[in-house]
């Protein structure tokens, strides 16, 4: 990351900009919504701002805990059909498209290593697979890219003696979104604060007036924020996705961090626990390790010589300290912790590579094209390959509903959301308004005395059948499978 006296054109950016612009309309697909998204969307489509506001006031769910971004889907949905899916997972476009921008106009004085950190960031599969999400991770990806770029400008010595508007406001946004979208972007916001004020260290930059009102400001909301998320957590006892957290989730977060996951196996089969379905991918995934490990060592070396090691130590704490929070958390609250709960680390990592990138040398500089290659291969795969594609809760609705058409019994034993999006009526008793019976994790005396249903729909076992009891149930009774998708079946009764 040396300093460069060329500057990047504003025709280039525009560029690029524009191609990455039309790169995230082709990452964007149509596939089934799965359960979380369908709740995001039966929020952002509360009727009015008073109904939103009571409903996150009393929400005891962690959807509360990502207000900032349940608030820019209840406007998007607003202005934007929720009906197909691509229309609401676009949302996360602009968000995207304000990170690339952030990299090329702040860093457009190191015009190579802003190019590469940009093209990085475009072709990550990380980025890739939760472009297709309309939840907040892009959106919390942004808010730690923008905090990046300030502290790379001032570590720089891009950023002149005084801290202008400019660089406050881009540090107050981007504190507010990174705590805004989620809670879990809390730690995150700090570390990336503390690593500013760290790189402040050396040449001491004061605050001019309008960016110390703008900082200001930004702090009194942080408060008030924090005083939210209090509430959430004293008066409204979130409750966590039911699992575990252990050593094959911390494995299964670097996976996919470092950009592995297009290259191997889809997540059901991780979900499985079988590590031998991994050996068909491994030279794919060997390959690449290689090339990113390289890389990625050529990019330490390349901070240390520019910052020393004791900087290097620090940037390490203020990254690896939200992940040990984030998976201290999930353990002791037996909740999962996955990639996606660790987001803001994909941007210390991105900036680490891009800086490997930068310092090879000579015919070492093939190894960039090679990651470059692998890169997009993994995205590719991210985005077409059926074995990456999500649940279909489409299909399934599309069977429930022709069966409820034919007066038939179906058991809907998943998400209601999913089922409220896709037009599926639920009703706790069988036959009764013309509704599937739905049965979220059931004990076994729920399912005595009831009429044996036509037909099953089961997702997530692992969520929505805890105690195994409709899996019980449906090998005593034969019931035969019609299909499988990843994590979802459908049973039909025996003739």
């Amino acid at each position: 990351m040396e300093r460069n006296d060329s500057l990047l054109s504003l025709r280039t950016i525009f560029f690029l900009l524009l191609f990455f612009a039309i790169a995230g309309l082709l990452i964007i697909n149509n596939q089934s919504f799965w359960m979380d998204e369908a709740n995001t969307i039966d929020k952002a489509s509360l009727p009015d701002l008073a109904s939103w506001f009571r409903w996150i006031l009393v929400d005891r769910n962690s959807d509360c805990q990502m207000p900032f971004y349940m608030f820019y889907m209840f406007c998007w949905q607003k202005i934007v059909p929720v009906h197909p899916e691509w229309l609401v997972r676009i949302s996360n476009l602009p968000w995207f498209l304000l990170a690339e921008a952030a990299v090329l106009f702040g860093l457009r004085r190191l015009p190579r290593f802003a190019v590469a950190l940009a093209l990085l960031t475009a072709l990550h599969p990380f980025l890739w697979y939760y472009m297709n999400e309309a939840r907040p991770y892009i959106m919390q990806f942004t808010g730690a890219m923008l905090l990046a770029v300030v502290a790379c400008r001032v570590a720089t010595g891009l950023q002149k003696a005084k801290l202008d508007a400019d660089i406050c406001l881009a540090w107050a946004v981007g504190t507010l979104i990174l705590c805004g979208s989620s809670m879990l972007g809390v730690a995150w916001a700090g570390t990336f604060s503390g690593v500013l004020l760290w790189f402040s260290r050396k040449n001491r930059p004061t605050i001019t007036r309008s960016g110390g009102i703008i900082s200001g400001t930004a702090v009194v909301a942080l408060i008030l924020l924090g005083g939210f998320y209090l509430h959430t957590l004293l008066v409204q006892h979130a409750k966590p996705y039911p699992g575990t957290t252990g050593v094959a989730n911390i494995i299964f977060a670097i996976y996919e961090l470092l950009g592995f996951a297009g290259l191997g196996p889809g997540r059901s089969e991780f979900r499985t626990g079988n590590i031998g379905l991994c050996i068909p991918w491994l030279p794919y995934l060997a390959l690449y390790g290689l090339v990113a490990g390289v890389i990625l060592t050529a990019g330490f070396r390349a901070v240390c010589r520019k910052f020393g090691l004791q900087t290097i130590l620090v940037f390490g704490l203020a990254a690896i300290g939200p992940v040990v929070l984030t998976f201290a958390c999930g353990k002791a609250g037996h909740a999962r912790v996955l990639g996606r709960h660790l987001m803001p680390a994909c941007v210390p990592l991105l900036f680490v590579l891009a800086a490997g990138m930068r310092s090879l040398k000579g015919n070492k500089r093939l190894m960039n094209i090679a990651l470059i290659a692998l890169m997009a291969v993994s995205a590719l795969s991210i985005r077409f390959a059926q074995r990456h594609a999500r649940d279909d809760f489409r299909y399934a609705a599309a069977v429930a509903n022709e069966a409820l058409a034919k007066s038939l019994v179906v058991w809907w034993v998943s998400d209601q959301f999913v089922a409220g999006y896709y037009s599926v009526p639920l009703d706790a008793v069988p036959g009764r308004n013309a509704a599937a019976v739905w049965l979220p994790h059931p004990l076994a005396e729920d399912l005595s005395g009831r009429a044996k249903p036509d037909w099953v729909v089961l997702a997530r076992p692992d969520v929505y059948d805890l105690y195994g009891t409709v899996a019980h149930f449906l090998d005593s009774n034969h019931y035969q499978k019609q299909y499988q998708s990843h994590d979802i079946t459908i049973w039909r009764k025996a003739d």
